[in-house]
């Protein structure tokens, strides 16, 4: 049936949160700070598989060498009687990053895979802060179906946010694919 259900029947729908409606405050030092939100589901007719790396969540690392990585990913696939499928991701949704000063690195990730339905968001909705030092940024995302004819693909890198990289030296990387 629907509703969580992770496994092979007529219905699929999985669900991952990296974290939600959350705040973290990492403080000063050098951090390191993982997040990965992952749905995966089979169904023989329809499939749904949703994953958010950040939703709604406010993450704040103050002054030091921070390494941040946010990734969402979703899987959903359909048996040979599939009518539909679909794979959402999200590396960072409606949230915030502040890194403050120093040599930071943050990486955001979204990838989607199967249905006929596919779309995949790198930063959406969101706010970035590298503060003030050398800092790298990198936003990398993709979307795949498994559908052969009438699929809808989309995969964007930043939609509706803010990004700002304070003084330094940064590097700022996007790729996106859809396939």
């Amino acid at each position: 049936g629907r509703g969580g259900y992770s496994g092979y029947s007529d219905f699929g729908d999985g669900q991952g949160y990296g974290t939600t409606r959350s705040t973290l405050d990492l403080g000063n030092g050098d951090n390191t700070l993982s997040i990965l939100g992952s749905g995966e589901t089979y169904g023989r007719r329809e499939a749904y598989g949703i994953g958010y790396g950040a939703s709604q969540t406010g993450i704040k690392a103050g002054n030091g060498d921070d390494s941040i990585s946010i990734t969402g990913s979703a899987v959903a696939f359909g048996g040979q009687r599939e009518t539909f499928g679909e794979s959402i991701s999200h590396g960072l949704n409606q949230s915030s990053v502040e890194t403050g000063r120093g040599e930071d690195s943050l990486a955001i990730a979204s990838d989607t895979q199967g249905g006929t339905s596919s779309k995949s968001y790198g930063v959406r909705r969101s706010r970035i802060d590298t503060g003030q030092g050398n800092d790298s940024f990198s936003i990398r995302n993709s979307a795949m179906t498994g559908s052969s004819s009438g699929a809808s693909i989309a995969a964007q890198g930043i939609v509706r946010s803010e990004i700002h990289l304070g003084q330094g030296r940064d590097t700022l990387d996007i790729t996106s694919g859809a396939s």
